[in-house]
This record gives structure tokens, C-alpha cells and sequence, in this order.
């Protein structure tokens, strides 16, 4: 899986961001697994075509020392299609701003 990985955090950093994700992620029925929803103006031609699928989004996992944050846009609707795919450069460059907000925000330097 091709993910952004921030680890080395100690506990009271994570349950910063746990916050923080509590307040602008939906949680997942896993604990520790949010969900980010992508803007439908950086959905990729095929993403954006197959409206039954969308929303789309990626996963953010909290762990004891580390925050993962997945390259993978899924759909919240299916599992199995030609728009799941990995993230597009604008994709991609929209999760790391998400993550470097998260960290600035909350005062967490790595």
C-alpha cells in the first residue's frame, strides 16, 4: 500500500491528532481509521463520472506511535471498480496539505 507515514509520536501527539480527526474526519467502524472525503473538483475523469460510487476518499490510521495516511482513493459505496485507484498528483499533494494543516495546527513537530 503506498501511504504517508508519520511516526515516532509519543502519546500525548496522538491524542492530539485523534482530536483533531475527530473534529474534521468521519470516523470509520474501526477504531482509529477516519475518513477524508476528497472535493469533487480533484476527482479523476473516471471517479467523476461514476456518481453511484461517490463519495470518494482516503483512510487516515492512528496508531500507538505513527499516523498513516493512504494513497488510495476508495469509493464509500462500492468496493470493486475502475475509480478506485491511487491518487492523482493534485490527489496526492491535497492529503499531504491535510496532514501538514493537521500537524501545524496542533503544534506537532517531526
Amino acid at each position: 500500500m503506498r501511504q504517508y507515514l508519520i511516526d515516532e509520536l509519543d502519546k500525548r501527539q496522538i491524542e492530539q491528532i485523534a482530536g483533531y480527526l475527530k473534529e474534521h474526519a468521519q470516523p470509520s467502524s474501526v477504531e482509529g481509521l477516519f475518513w477524508i472525503d476528497l472535493p469533487d473538483d480533484l476527482l479523476a475523469e473516471t471517479q467523476y463520472t461514476h456518481k453511484n460510487c461517490k463519495p470518494f476518499c482516503f483512510s487516515i490510521e492512528v496508531g500507538e506511535d505513527c499516523v498513516k495516511l493512504e494513497f488510495l482513493i476508495r469509493s464509500k459505496q462500492t468496493l470493486h471498480c475502475d475509480c478506485i485507484q491511487y491518487a492523482s498528483k493534485a490527489q496526492r499533494d491535497f492529503i499531504l496539505e491535510f496532514a501538514e494543516k493537521m500537524l501545524s495546527e496542533k503544534g506537532i513537530r517531526t
